[in-house]
């Protein structure tokens, strides 16, 4: 009977304990995410600047916007449509990965690429004329 009563008042214990700090760590939880999807969002208020770094009043309040749908149980990719249909799709401040958007991608890793390529074979004693000449 002692084994029963102890365990559950260690039951009863760790709910306290958990009550006790959960409203902090879900409030850490939200603060982190609306910081995240503040760094990584453009402001629509401050050109060239994101929603975290813009120091408006708008900004301001789209940040409290942000975590408010946070707390109502919103996810990270909910939240970011939320501003996609209120801001535009340039609001991500990247280029899509589809049409045009995927040249902005693709272009960069193209032209690292054949540069390692040329750099590669004038180091390794092939120079640019010794392939010319094998054609």
């Amino acid at each position: 009977m002692k084994k029963i009563a102890s365990t559950i008042t260690l039951l009863v214990l760790g709910l306290f304990v958990l009550a006790l700090f959960s409203p902090t760590a879900f409030a850490s939880d939200l603060d982190d995410l609306t910081r995240e999807i503040s760094d990584t969002t453009m402001s629509p208020f401050c050109p060239g600047m994101t929603i975290s770094a813009c120091p408006s009043p708008k900004a301001r309040d789209l940040r409290n916007q942000i975590r408010t749908w946070f707390e109502q149980g919103y996810t990270k990719k909910a939240v970011k449509n939320q501003l996609k249909i209120a801001f535009g799709k340039d609001i991500y401040g990247m280029p899509s990965l589809s049409g045009f958007g995927i040249f902005a991608w693709a272009l960069p890793a193209l032209f690292i690429s054949v540069g390692l390529f040329l750099i590669y074979r004038i180091y390794s004693g092939n120079s640019i004329k010794d392939l010319e000449d094998n054609k």
